[in-house]
């Protein structure tokens, strides 16, 4: 809930690790491709830089125990994240590398792992809908054409919707809807770049990979 905390695990986290082994034509930075809206321009992405992330957590009231190596919460417990992720190879592998990161970051994490039998019905009742982690590593189709309102927008922030962060912004919810109903082009690509400002300033999420299937 804290942007701060997205803010410090953005920068905090190698992500070069965490992708090792990913082809560089797969690799996803932002909701939206290069090929669904022609010349969009990207916001330039945060470096990793462990200091300035202890110092975002600082901000946050998370103190960081230099002996421990360990981040406390406000309440002198340790901050713990609850990972949730499928079991399904390439992106459990992933998750976990994730989960190191955050580790050697002084996070204690709680890694959720469900079986591949549960990535239907039950997986979205039990955990999606009613947002039973704080991180979840999840597969998603961005489709031929932008549309990341279904992900993004506060009216998806509920049981029923697909902004799995419940990630709320005015702002953003008038960039996406606008983007979503106009038929001007140059006017879709402005309101999608003024989303993906907002969208790495206070990361509701982080992408990790993409098929080339």
């Amino acid at each position: 809930k804290e942007a701060k905390v997205r803010q410090a695990i953005r920068i905090g986290v190698d992500m070069n690790k965490v992708r090792e082994g990913v082809a560089e034509g797969e690799k996803l930075d932002y909701p939206i491709l290069d090929s669904q809206v022609s010349g969009l321009s990207y916001p330039e992405l945060p470096k990793y830089d462990v200091e300035a992330a202890r110092k975002l957590l600082a901000d946050a009231k998370l103190t960081y125990n230099e002996e421990e190596k360990k981040i406390y919460n406000i309440d002198g417990g340790v901050a713990t994240i609850n990972v949730a992720v499928l079991k399904r190879d390439k992106i459990l592998n992933r998750a976990e590398r994730f989960a190191e990161e955050l580790k050697a970051l002084g996070f204690e994490v709680s890694m959720n792992v469900f079986d591949e039998s549960l990535a239907g019905a039950d997986f979205i009742t039990s955990v999606i809908k009613p947002r039973e982690y704080d991180i979840l590593f999840y597969e998603i189709d961005l489709g031929v054409s932008a549309d990341p309102f279904v992900y993004y927008s506060s009216t998806q922030a509920n049981e029923s919707g697909w902004n799995f962060s419940n990630y709320r912004n005015s702002l953003s919810d008038v960039n996406l809807l606008s983007a979503r109903l106009t038929a001007d082009a140059k006017l879709r690509k402005a309101k999608y770049e003024a989303f993906l400002k907002s969208w790495v300033s206070e990361v509701p999420a982080i992408g990790l990979y993409r098929s080339t299937l």
